[in-house]
């Protein structure tokens, strides 16, 4: 088999033709990172199609990671199930979406490991538990890098950490 390039002239392309899995589990950061650093200096715009374990990603310039169907949301009740959400990063804690000056995200949640639908800490909190269930969001999910501001997030939840956004 052979490798071929892919030509899209200024089409978007999908994290699923990097072969990223979406099967929530499956770590896709090699494959996500190379969607969005195929598209160069000029940037575009990276599908995510799907349920992503990720680890530290790095969104270049002028890049948009896309999400299919609009924005996330929650019942009333503030349930919300991963798997009907078409488009989904879940990344640890510990790790980070980097931007840099004019990337973007639409349409996506942005989704704690160590969350779960019935909530962010282990209930009830005691002495024994509570170091734990801080530690478990401590993070940020997206972090606004290279000393710019002009990243954008629209249309995206952010579930699970201590901070959404950081510059």
């Amino acid at each position: 088999l052979g490798r071929w390039k892919l030509l899209l002239n200024g089409q978007p392309v999908s994290v699923l033709q990097f072969g990223a899995v979406p099967d929530f589990s499956t770590d896709s950061t090699t494959e996500i990172q190379a969607a969005i650093d195929w598209l160069g200096i000029g940037g575009g715009i990276v599908t995510i199609d799907g349920g992503f374990l990720v680890t530290d990603l790095d969104v270049n310039a002028n890049v948009t990671l896309l999400g299919k169907n609009g924005a996330p949301s929650q019942s009333a009740t503030g349930a919300y199930s991963p798997v009907t959400i078409p488009s989904v990063l879940v990344i640890a804690a510990a790790d980070t979406l980097t931007f840099k000056q004019g990337a973007r995200i639409d349409g996506c949640l942005i989704l704690n490991q160590n969350y779960s639908p019935q909530g962010t800490y282990p209930l009830p909190l005691n002495s024994g538990n509570a170091v734990a269930a801080v530690a478990a969001v401590a993070g940020t999910a997206v972090t606004i890098g290279d000393g710019v501001f002009d990243a954008e997030i629209v249309n995206t939840m952010i579930l699970g950490f201590e901070y959404g956004v950081m510059t």
